[in-house]
């Protein structure tokens, strides 16, 4: 030992050089060792929310976005041969300007056929935005001879599309549908839903940030 050193002090020195250099690595070498150790901790009740956030942050895309669903009573027959609103599908949309619309239109359709219907039935469905755009499409059937029986089945119907870029204002989405052929009169019908046939059919329209 030196002459005059203090043991005392010395230790002292030791233990805070040894604190010093230990907090340093543990400061700088812990979060390479464990990187995530330094983000925000998100509980897993708030993961959907988080993910949520956390996607509108990075892109920053939808503006706002809405969905309606409807079980509402509605049908039409081959002698419907002027277009109409089907029931329980409109919506009013008001936009903030400068944006665009995705809308989309989702369904489970019964055709039901009487059993003295043959040739064909053809229907058409149109989603709009009421004098802005619209998509339509088609659904048919065809029988040679008469079916003897009544006949039904389930058509999946989806209709979706985008907007131009739209000034702010109110818009109103409707489903409109009617039939393009008058061969079976009233022999058949297109069924959205009834007392006893309760698909849902829905809406959902989203603005979009051009």
């Amino acid at each position: 030992m030196a002459k005059g050193t203090n043991p005392a002090g010395s230790i002292i020195a030791s233990v805070l050089i040894t604190l010093i250099i230990s907090g340093a690595g543990m400061y700088f070498g812990l979060p390479l060792l464990f990187p995530n150790m330094n983000h925000e901790f998100v509980e897993p009740s708030d993961l959907d929310e988080y993910a949520q956030v956390s996607e509108l942050e990075d892109d920053g895309i939808v503006v706002q976005s809405r969905y309606m669903e409807s079980k509402e009573n509605a049908f039409i027959t081959d002698n419907d041969l002027t277009p109409t609103k089907m029931p329980g599908t409109e919506m009013n949309f008001t936009t903030q300007g400068s944006t665009k619309l995705a809308v989309s239109f989702e369904a489970t359709i019964l055709f039901h056929m009487s059993s003295d219907f043959s040739i064909s039935t053809k229907y058409n469905m149109t989603l709009s935005i009421n004098g802005v755009q619209n998509k339509s499409t088609r659904l048919s059937y065809y029988s040679s001879s008469p079916l003897g029986d009544t006949t039904e089945f389930v058509e999946n119907v989806h209709i979706e599309f985008e907007s131009g870029t739209l000034p702010a204002g109110t818009y109103t989405i409707n489903v409109y549908w009617y039939s393009l052929l008058d061969a079976s009169f009233g022999t058949t019908q297109l069924v959205a839903a009834t007392s006893s046939y309760q698909y849902p059919r829905s809406i959902y329209v989203q603005e979009l940030k051009v």
